[in-house]
């Protein structure tokens, strides 16, 4: 719990005339409160970049994040990309640019 100030206030409906009496009391108090803050969103450390698809020449690589904590309470909504992809390039000595590879698939991930 978050210690905070709970605030109220009200204003001057009429104004006194023709000699009426001012008005007397406060027009904002305040109060210590405890409160539950809303929660934000979060998001997990990004994982490290995949190894890049190509054996030899241009690819790509990505990383995934996840949701960490969802937003209770009237927090912040999360907001950004939970994957990235990038271009990445290899080339080493055994890398031959007249043979060609064909494409292989990886293993699906869980639902």
């Amino acid at each position: 719990a978050i210690r905070g100030q709970r605030y109220r206030s009200r204003h001057i409906v009429s104004k006194p005339e023709r000699g009426g009496f001012a008005c007397s009391g406060d027009l904002l108090q305040t109060r210590a409160c405890e409160s539950e803050m809303p929660e934000p969103c979060t998001f997990s450390v990004w994982e490290s970049w995949s190894i890049c698809s190509a054996r030899c020449g241009e690819g790509t690589q990505w990383r995934s994040r996840s949701i960490h904590q969802m937003s209770e309470d009237g927090g912040r909504q999360c907001h950004g990309n939970l994957h990235e992809i990038q271009a990445c390039h290899v080339w080493h000595d055994d890398c031959d640019p007249h043979v060609k590879h064909d494409c292989e698939l990886g293993e699906w991930h869980p639902w």
